[in-house]
């Protein structure tokens, strides 16, 4: 699959993450320290023509969020679609 990323879809993808989060259904791994610093650096802006634009703040990394993000956004759009050839990790039970 090809992917272009932009602040819309950046926006879609936050949306997301918080609906996930707020069911509880994701988590992440105490040990993945790299998402964590990252997911604490992740911010938005809102430009002067009222749009939102997210990215790490200057000089953070965000690479690991944006994989995250788009990773939740195959699932969702692709996970369950006509016998397609995606597999996911099943997320543990509690």
């Amino acid at each position: 699959m090809e992917w272009n990323t932009t602040n819309e879809s950046k926006e879609t993808q936050v949306g997301l993450l918080q609906t996930l989060l707020s069911r509880d259904e994701i988590h992440f791994e105490a040990t993945n320290k790299t998402l964590k610093a990252q997911l604490d650096t992740f911010t938005y802006t809102v430009t002067k023509s009222r749009k939102i634009s997210y990215a790490a703040i200057a000089g953070q990394h965000d690479d690991a969020v944006l994989s995250l993000m788009i990773g939740m956004q195959a699932k969702n759009d692709y996970g369950y679609s006509n016998g397609n050839n995606f597999v996911f990790i099943k997320s543990r039970t509690r």
